[in-house]
């Protein structure tokens, strides 16, 4: 195994380390703001120039596209010749989406003549700063599918009511789901917001269920979550409460009336959306809110405990655009449901049980 040192020990190099340390061992980090001898491992820290002519010693640069390039000019000025320098770009796991794109198309990044190169098999861009990496980064993007697909796409939705003139809307997928998935929880007295078709469908052993509105309809309980009007304490062993939070002025207050109307032992099902559209004025109720599952969880947990709230989200970059632009379920094929990226939520849940 070669001895090497490490140009870097930031994010960048936690995130490839194992890599390297597969097959080199590392004698040493060199940091431009080094404060110790030595780092917390026992591995000497040097500064750039203390290890510059050390002709038998390879460097790597550990970085990213922000500073990589100023340090291999560092290290050239500093008389490191091109062979000794290793590019950690060049490793996997790759670090970023240039890298990714880069790898994907066949290319790898090379020092020559003393600049820094993309060489994709068929073209070579020399590099000098960040600005001319992220313009060819953008050229070779312009050559996949996806992002001349996305950058062709019309400024306006193919539908504006989430989809539904064409089938199912793309969020009620994962909302219907999630209470399959916690059917368990849908038994005894059962309440649902405005209707109760989720609780016929997904309930079992149901000794009523019954419908809450903020307004006075029919077959329905009159019930305000945010002020409380209407709100019993006891009323269910379980609250089926979807894409209903973000109209409630004082999420807060909901949280309270939600805990104060289940039963000791009963269960709250709650969904809200995220990345979706939104409607200004279209309702009579105001739509005021889109919360994270973190925010989600901290808002229900004032009332129920941390210990007694879980949340998560359910979605994918797929099946957000897909939304946004107003197609439906039917639109999308059913293993791309199956993907859940966090980072890309069409909605978010929480399971609130009350101890």
């Amino acid at each position: 195994m070669n001895d090497i040192y490490v140009f870097g020990r930031g994010k960048y190099w936690n995130y490839k380390s194992d890599s390297i340390k597969s097959t080199y061992r590392v004698i040493g980090y060199i940091d431009n703001k080094k404060n110790e001898a030595l780092d917390a491992d026992g591995i000497p820290v040097y500064f750039p120039h203390e290890v510059a002519g050390n002709k038998e010693i390879r460097i790597a640069v550990m970085a990213g596209s922000k500073f990589f390039i100023e340090m291999v000019q560092q290290l050239l000025e500093l008389g490191v010749e091109e062979q000794r320098i290793i590019l950690g770009a060049n490793m996997e796991p790759f670090f970023d989406t240039g890298e990714n794109l880069i790898n994907q198309q066949g290319g790898y990044f090379t020092i020559h003549n003393g600049k820094v190169y993309i060489f994709t098999g068929k073209e070579e861009y020399v590099i000098n700063n960040e600005e001319e990496y992220q313009y060819y980064l953008r050229k070779l993007a312009e050559t996949t599918p996806f992002y001349s697909a996305v950058k062709s796409m019309p400024l306006d939705p193919i539908s504006r009511k989430y989809g539904v003139e064409f089938g199912k809307p793309i969020d009620r997928y994962y909302i219907e789901k999630f209470l399959e998935n916690n059917r368990e929880y849908i038994c005894g007295d059962v309440i649902e917001i405005e209707d109760t078709t989720y609780t016929r469908r997904y309930g079992h052993s149901l000794k009523s269920c019954a419908a809450l509105h903020v307004e006075d309809t029919d077959d329905c309980i009159k019930g305000n979550l945010d002020t409380g009007e209407g709100i019993d304490v006891g009323m269910a062993d379980c609250l089926i409460c979807t894409q209903t939070l973000q109209y409630i002025y004082h999420p807060e207050n909901a949280a309270k009336n939600i805990w104060k109307m289940l039963k000791p032992g009963g269960t709250a099902l709650i969904t809200m959306p995220f990345l979706c559209q939104y409607f200004e004025g279209a309702h009579s109720w105001n739509d005021y809110w889109r919360v994270t599952p973190q925010g989600l969880k901290r808002v229900l947990a004032e009332a129920f405990g941390e210990e007694n709230v879980m949340a998560g989200s359910s979605g994918n970059i797929k099946t957000v655009i897909g939304f946004l632009y107003g197609l439906c379920c039917e639109d999308i094929d059913k293993g791309d449901f199956d993907y859940n990226d966090k980072e890309y939520p069409v909605t978010v849940w929480a399971i609130c049980h009350r101890r």
